[in-house]
């Protein structure tokens, strides 16, 4: 019973700190710049199995087919997209939204871009 009460107090004083320790803090650069955006057409041109690349694309998700996987077009094509579990938005997107994705291309049979952000424009 003595050892109770310490682990109490000792786990009631750390609890706030882990709270601010996993809450995510803003980072990164807002860069409103030109960028080097790839196409639909230029992924799927270079289709192998061994296929792997960066990819930013500006398009719009014009459907879902699971909790993280969708359609993406950029208006000429479409390739399925995975959206990580870490792409947090603040505001709700529907098929008409604006967007630049940023992930990786992997072709093959299913090719697919596993997106690691997703920009609103």
């Amino acid at each position: 019973m003595s050892q109770i009460l310490p682990s109490i107090t000792i786990t009631l004083l750390l609890l706030p700190l882990a709270s601010i320790a996993s809450s995510e803090i803003p980072s990164g650069i807002h860069f409103n710049g030109p960028v080097n955006l790839t196409t639909v057409d230029s992924l799927l041109d270079d289709n192998s199995v061994f296929t792997k690349r960066n990819a930013i694309l500006d398009g719009h998700i014009v459907r879902q087919i699971s909790i993280s996987s969708f359609i993406f077009s950029d208006g000429k094509r479409e390739i399925q997209i995975e959206v990580s579990d870490k792409v947090k938005l603040e505001q709700s997107i529907d098929a008409n939204t604006d967007l630049r994705i940023f992930g990786k291309f992997s072709g093959g049979n299913s090719p697919e871009i596993e997106v690691d952000h997703i920009q609103v424009l």
